[in-house]
């Protein structure tokens, strides 16, 4: 849901950011300023990085399209004939606390009005009005954002329902104020808040990093189930063989290779002849007799060369 806001009657404001949600939450009206700047409770605003030495302020405007809600400040500098051309108001807290004054012409640039204080316009008595000293009560930010003083820094300094003065001790022009901004965020709660950021990120960096250490451990230890070990062989017991026992060893197995299977023949020896009886047998007609002993070893020899006789 987007809330409009007006700097005057049904003139939509386009860079303003109502100031209290809670209001607007119970269909009440609330004022507007830039977002980012400091709402104050007299309807005012002020620009956060703004030095506090400067007494400045600005009517933005409201929520209230009519433009007649008390919360629209239409009493600051409305009805003053220099400022009613002028959309945004530029006020000047004089040094008498709940006295302003309304800006003529054009407002200057923030350059000049940085770490400056004014009180020109306090001694135009046209130019005046009450309102009340400056109270931060919480951010401007558009409707259903959480942005506030309160969100960013969680302290009871500044709670989006809060009110945090903003003395602005104002001295005639010819000297400056010293008056200190009463601050948003004190630096301890701010180093509080980011320790304690940073303590989360390292713890789960941390437990990330172990986590991962882990696993790669348990990777390493586990081996599946039922698998064998692998086991070396051990060179226990075992001795080279010198080279006269491979040089035997070879020779055993040339002799191996030479030795023939085949059973040794006993030849004939004509030391001790002998004589063979052949049968007598025909053949072609022809009638063949008994050979001496010696033709007969001569052919048996023959037979065994594979020559046949002649």
């Amino acid at each position: 849901m987007s809330v409009d806001c007006y700097y005057k009657a049904n003139t939509k404001a386009k860079k303003s950011a109502p100031c209290d949600h809670n209001a607007l939450r119970a269909g009440k009206h609330t004022q507007c300023c830039e977002p980012g700047d400091l709402c104050l409770t007299n309807g005012l605003c002020r620009e956060e990085t703004v030095n506090a030495s400067s007494n400045y302020a600005w009517r933005y405007g409201c929520t209230d399209p009519t433009f007649q809600d008390p919360t629209c400040a239409t009493a600051y500098c409305d009805g003053k004939p220099e400022t009613k051309d002028q959309d945004l108001k530029l006020t000047w807290q004089c040094p008498e606390e709940t006295t302003w004054c309304c800006s003529t012409g054009f407002p200057m640039s923030q350059e000049a009005r940085t770490n400056r204080t004014n009180t020109t316009c306090c001694s135009m008595d046209n130019l005046l009005f009450k309102a009340s000293p400056p109270v931060v009560f919480t951010t401007a930010a558009y409707f259903g954002s959480a942005f506030s003083i309160g969100t960013l820094f969680p302290s009871s300094s500044a709670a989006p329902n809060s009110s945090v003065p903003v003395s602005f001790s104002v001295t005639p022009t010819s000297t400056r104020s010293t008056v200190p901004a009463s601050p948003s965020s004190s630096p301890s709660n701010l180093a509080i808040g980011l320790g304690a950021g940073l303590g989360s990120v390292a713890a789960i960096a941390l437990s990330i990093g172990s986590f991962c250490i882990w696993r790669r451990r348990k990777r390493r230890t586990y081996s599946p189930r039922g698998a064998t070990p692998v086991k070396e062989l051990s060179d226990t017991g075992m001795t080279e063989a010198s080279s006269a026992e491979r040089a035997e060893m070879t020779g055993m197995d040339c002799r191996r290779k030479l030795t023939s299977p085949v059973s040794p023949v006993e030849l004939w020896s004509p030391a001790e002849p002998q004589r063979m009886e052949l049968p007598t047998a025909e053949k072609e007609g022809r009638v063949v007799g008994e050979m001496p002993g010696e033709e007969k070893g001569r052919l048996v020899a023959g037979e065994m060369d594979g020559r046949s006789r002649d």
